[in-house]
């Protein structure tokens, strides 16, 4: 059994409508409740949406004449165990090009 689990992804899309369309009709996830952030978006959730914790894929709608705005990258959260993370921050910490 997997230590391992995903808890959400944030993926970038300038079109907010058809992204949250497809994940509805390919994951059957249902949009919900997201926090009031500065920027147009829309949170899915697999379950209960009254819990922040049930969403599973946070879509941020960008402006496609905003160059800033489309070389910035998306987010995997996933869970790992206290000894995972320990660990792979000391592999991370070995890295030469990561200390930059």
């Amino acid at each position: 059994m997997s230590n391992l689990s995903l808890n959400h992804f944030s993926i970038r899309s300038i079109d907010l409508d058809k992204t949250v369309q497809f994940f509805s009709d390919v994951l059957d996830l249902k949009p919900g409740p997201r926090p009031n952030f500065p920027f147009p978006g829309a949170w899915l959730y697999s379950g209960d949406s009254s819990d922040y914790a049930n969403s599973v894929v946070h879509i941020i709608s960008i402006d496609k004449n905003d160059p800033a705005g489309l070389n910035n990258t998306s987010v995997i959260v996933m869970r790992v165990p206290c000894k995972v993370l320990e660990q792979l921050i000391i592999l991370l910490s070995l890295q030469p090009d990561l200390k930059k």
